[in-house]
């Protein structure tokens, strides 16, 4: 299983995380119907939704960046990506305080944009570097190789 995995590209893995925990999300979020707080389900469902088209629009820019070499990709689709975080918070927040209309909850979308970007900093520091294998050979390497250009 975990050999199939790993034969996915990161970008569709990470989708596939972050459905995976918005789900978990929207699910522990139905504690709030018993205080029947159902904008607080919405907010986290919606934040969700926004967390995953931003974590797809991250992984492409910084692709396209790196292909291109060039930053004007990488700019773009973070531009792209603070409108989509800021529209957010925006509209629920417009929703909630201007029009009375209580229909998503602006914690609620925070709370959906949150676990995933812990996700992604745990996933792009497994890839970078290799966390199941043992530091220290490197290091030995290193240092053969220093005491070989020493000598």
């Amino acid at each position: 299983m975990k050999k199939s995995l790993s034969k996915i590209p990161l970008l569709y893995r990470m989708i596939i995380v972050g459905i995976i925990v918005g789900i978990v999300l929207t699910l522990l979020s139905l504690i709030f119907l018993i205080w029947d707080m159902w904008d607080w389900i919405v907010g986290v469902a919606i934040g969700s939704v926004i967390e995953i088209i931003c974590v797809a629009l991250l992984y492409l820019g910084s692709d396209l960046s790196l292909k291109d070499k060039g930053y004007a990709f990488f700019a773009l689709f973070f531009a792209l990506r603070m409108l989509l975080y800021a529209g957010g918070i925006i509209v629920s927040a417009l929703l909630t305080y201007h029009f009375k209309i209580k229909a998503i909850n602006v914690f609620g979308v925070l709370i959906g944009y949150a676990p995933m970007q812990i996700v992604v900093i745990i996933a792009s520091l497994k890839e970078r570097f290799d966390l199941t294998k043992s530091i220290e050979k490197p290091i030995e390497k290193q240092d053969k190789k220093e005491a070989k250009e020493n000598e």
